[in-house]
C-alpha cells in the first residue's frame, strides 16, 4: 500500500518495491508530494523504477574499478593515458552527481588544451578519450549504481572518413608477382 505523509512543513512518500519499503523525501508541496507518489508508482509498474544506490559511490573509486577490468582489454594500453585524464578531471565527484553537462564541459575543455606539442588537439583525439569517459558510467548502469548513462547524451566531434587509397599500376604489377610466387 502506498501512502503520502504531509506533516506540515515536510511530505514524505512511502511505498513497497520488490517487497522493501522506499521512502522518499516530497519536498514542502503536498499536491507534489501525491504526483510524485504517482509517477513513483507509474515506474513501478512499467518496470523503469530503480531504487537509489545505498551509499554515493566516488568516480574515483568506480573508475579504478574499470581500470581494473580493462586491464584484460588488448587496447589497455592506450586506453591507459585516457583514464588517467578522465579521473583527474572527475575525482571527487560521486557518479551520481556525474550530468551530461559536466561531460560536454570535460570535452570542450580537453578540446581547448594543445598537445605536448603545442599543436591544437584534434577532435578524434578528444573522442578516443570520451570513449572512455563513456564506458565508466556504462559499467556503473550494467551494475545498477546509476539509473542511465549521462555520457550516452553528448554527442562526439566529427571525425573525417579516413584515408581512401588507389591502387597504382606498378603496385597492381608488384602484387600479382607476389601473388604469382606463392
Amino acid at each position: 500500500m502506498a501512502v503520502y505523509k504531509y506533516t506540515g512543513k515536510r511530505g514524505t512518500i512511502d511505498f513497497y518495491f520488490n517487497g522493501e519499503r522506499v521512502r522518499e523525501k516530497a519536498g514542502t508541496n503536498k499536491k507534489y508530494a501525491q504526483e510524485l507518489l504517482g509517477m513513483r508508482l507509474g515506474e513501478v509498474r512499467d518496470g523503469k523504477f530503480r531504487k537509489a544506490p545505498e551509499r554515493a559511490i566516488p568516480f574515483d573509486e568506480l573508475a579504478g574499478e574499470y581500470d581494473e577490468q580493462a586491464k584484460a582489454k588488448k587496447s589497455y594500453r592506450n586506453e591507459k593515458y585516457d583514464n588517467k585524464t578522465v579521473l583527474t578531471h572527475f575525482t571527487g565527484k560521486n557518479i551520481s552527481e556525474l550530468t551530461s553537462l559536466d561531460i560536454e564541459r570535460f570535452k570542450t575543455e580537453r578540446k581547448a588544451v594543445p598537445t605536448r606539442s603545442n599543436n591544437p588537439r584534434s577532435g578524434a583525439t578528444v573522442n578516443r578519450g570520451m570513449a572512455c569517459l563513456r564506458a565508466i558510467p556504462s559499467k556503473a548502469v550494467k551494475w545498477d549504481l546509476i539509473p542511465k548513462n549521462p555520457a550516452s547524451l553528448v554527442d562526439s566531434f566529427a571525425e573525417p572518413e579516413g584515408r581512401d587509397t588507389f591502387l597504382t599500376a606498378e603496385d597492381a604489377g608488384n602484387s600479382s608477382k607476389l601473388v604469382s610466387r606463392a
